[in-house]
């Protein structure tokens, strides 16, 4: 709509400057024909009198002089004719009519025109003055110049609603649609095409406009489908190294189930047997149960971990997911003679996220962590509040959970240390692992809006701190 206010605001100016210099130029014109008919009269008059004053002096017949003159004045209203003398004449006009010739001079000031016509017969030099008033003149001005400014400014008020209804119709609208339709897209909506009849450049516009909404629904689309994709292969990555980790756990959860195997055993031999009867037979049987439920639950976090499931976000205790991860692995720290402390009792610190996923972090580093310590070595989880910033430029800080995995193994060469989280890379021997475990630790972690930090002296071990925004 501004477009359109400026347009017929330029154009209103335009004609109404082209309209003016019209105007002026005609009410010129008028004006000079009208004096130029003034004159041609007054210039008649004067010499008709003077023709009959010379021939009524010629006889001698000054009655018949002067009743001419006053026969004038009667007939022309509007003039005054006299018989002056030439040295009454204005200075300008004495050379003229000393000559005989007749002159006239216009007095915009007196509001007249003066026309002499020298007289051939008289006593002295004389000549017939005709005074012509302009106030006629003024009148027909003065009407020309308001029907000029009537037929003006209609003509300007037509014009201006015509410029305003085909401005509506060929730029508002059209200028508005395409508006609404840059917005739709600027949203994210790429449907409902933009039908634009007109055979113009705004029609050009919304024809463009339209292939370029194609191209980014055609673009969209493909960009879900491969971010479908990469979510997919992600998952299947991770589902991957739990399943890679899982195999790495059974030997120690074997030798784990081996215990309560071996008591079941025996309690069961020794009821077959009759070696316990009466009290010793129900005691026997509740050894028999619990160490029953302790193999269940071995074996039920086992399967649960293994498990590929769809993401599912929702309030996880940091302290108890690592609690879990610390049981879940402390037949595979015990096999490979590693101290592992699980984090030590406190109020829950809870997340936003899968609890699934944050399992398979802590498990993940506790993982590396015991294979990077030595016999006799030791691997501690510890969870706590803090606030730290992202290491992003500009972030602020915020109140995250902090999970800290510390091992006391030989430490991360420098040369490697900014190479840890990439896929597919690791500095085990092949065959001992597959370099997805910490790749997969940063993903999920990135995925929960949180981040990754490395503190790591060769020789003297490494700490892993996962931080977690609080909600």
């Amino acid at each position: 709509m501004r477009l359109t206010a400026r347009f017929l605001l330029a154009f209103v100016v335009t004609m109404a400057i082209a309209l003016g210099v019209t105007a002026w130029l005609n009410l010129g014109r008028e004006r000079d024909l009208f004096d130029r008919d003034l004159r041609s009269d007054s210039l008649l008059v004067a010499r008709l009198v003077a023709h009959t004053h010379d021939l009524a002096m010629q006889v001698g017949d000054a009655p018949g002089a002067a009743a001419a003159i006053a026969s004038a004045n009667q007939i022309h209203a509007g003039i005054a004719v006299e018989v002056v003398a030439q040295a009454q004449a204005p200075a300008a006009l004495q050379g003229a009519l000393a000559a005989g010739r007749p002159g006239a001079i216009r007095d915009d000031v007196a509001g007249r025109l003066d026309t002499y016509v020298p007289l051939k017969v008289a006593s002295r030099p004389a000549a017939i003055h005709v005074a012509a008033g302009l106030d006629a003149e003024r009148r027909y001005v003065h009407g020309t110049k308001r029907r000029a400014a009537i037929a003006s400014l209609a003509a300007l008020l037509a014009a201006a609603a015509v410029v305003s209804a085909l401005g509506l119709a060929l730029i508002a609208r059209p200028t508005r649609a395409l508006i609404a339709k840059t917005q739709r897209v600027a949203a994210g909506d790429f449907t409902a095409p933009l039908a634009l009849r007109q055979k113009d450049e705004l029609g050009d516009l919304a024809g463009a406009i339209n292939e370029m909404t194609d191209d980014l629904a055609r673009a969209q689309a493909r960009a879900t489908r491969e971010a479908e994709a990469r979510v997919a292969a992600v998952e299947q990555l991770r589902h991957a190294d739990r399943l890679m980790t899982v195999g790495r756990l059974s030997a120690g959860i074997a030798h784990e189930l081996g215990t309560p195997l071996n008591v079941i055993e025996g309690r069961a031999k020794m009821i077959r047997e009759g070696e316990v009867a009466g009290d010793e037979i129900a005691d026997s049987a509740r050894i028999i149960g619990e160490q029953s439920r302790r193999i269940t639950t071995i074996v039920r976090q086992l399967l649960d971990f293994a498990r590929r499931g769809a993401p599912d976000r929702g309030d996880v205790d940091l302290v108890a997911t690592a609690t879990q991860a610390e049981r879940l692995l402390a037949a595979t720290a015990k096999k490979a003679q590693v101290a592992l402390a699980a984090p030590a009792p406190r109020a829950p610190v809870v997340v936003r996220g899968d609890a699934g996923q944050l399992v398979q972090v802590v498990t993940n580093l506790v993982v590396n962590a015991i294979h990077a310590t030595p016999p006799h070595g030791q691997v501690a989880l510890a969870v706590d509040e803090v606030v730290a910033a992202p290491p992003r430029p500009g972030a602020g800080a915020t109140r995250c959970a902090r999970l800290t995995v510390t091992d006391t193994g030989a430490g991360i060469p420098p040369e490697v240390r900014d190479r840890i989280f990439e896929p597919f890379f690791t500095t085990k021997d092949v065959g001992q692992g597959t370099g997805l475990g910490l790749s997969v630790v940063h993903g999920i972690v990135e995925d929960h809006g949180g981040w990754v930090e490395v503190d790591s002296t060769p020789g003297a071990g490494s700490e892993f701190s996962v931080y977690l925004p609080m909600p």
